[in-house]
């Protein structure tokens, strides 16, 4: 069924179980826009992406989700994702902060790292004033932890020399990949 506009529908939940990537849920702060002329972005917003069929996605599509939406192939992988995000925009959230609990239910105040095994629960609803639904995070489950890894010595180096261009001569023969 596709919504339209003006038509009502009841809000429906939508669950997607598998690997995560690009988690940006509490505790971590909500991704921001680049930043314009070094003006604070006014929209920001919580995502994850998460494991998701390209047959779930299809269904998602053919019930309105806008065509911006995205299914991503993962090329190491193969295996495809779709982002989930609640956004803030003009100061307010067009859904409330995702909640983020472990497997027992509990609050779970860890970054979620790359490879993590969730639940991700959103939720699509009409868009007002547009045809279409917006699916909108929830909640994620974490029953897999991989630790978060900060690429901060990267983003030092760079920090300190912008435009330098890293050589094989600046790594270690011993170092892990």
């Amino acid at each position: 069924m596709k919504f339209n506009e003006g038509e009502k529908m009841a809000n429906e939940k939508v669950k997607f179980k598998g690997l995560v990537k690009w988690a940006s849920v509490p505790p971590n702060e909500p991704r921001k826009p680049f930043e314009i002329d070094d003006k604070e972005p006014d929209n920001t917003s919580y995502s994850i992406e998460v494991e998701c069929s390209v047959a779930q996605f299809n269904e998602l599509m053919a019930k309105g989700l806008p065509k911006l939406s995205t299914l991503r192939e993962d090329e190491e992988t193969g295996k495809t994702y779709i982002r989930v995000k609640a956004s803030k925009v003009k100061g307010k959230y067009t859904f409330p902060d995702p909640k983020v609990v472990d497997i027992a239910g509990n609050k779970f105040e860890k970054k979620i790292g790359n490879g993590s095994e969730c639940v991700v629960i959103a939720e699509l609803r009409p868009i007002k004033g547009r045809k279409g639904v917006a699916l909108g995070l929830k909640a994620v489950q974490v029953l897999k932890h991989v630790d978060y890894e900060d690429d901060s010595d990267i983003d030092d180096m760079l920090e300190i020399h912008p435009h330098a261009e890293m050589t094989t001569d600046d790594v270690d023969d011993d170092s892990e990949w």
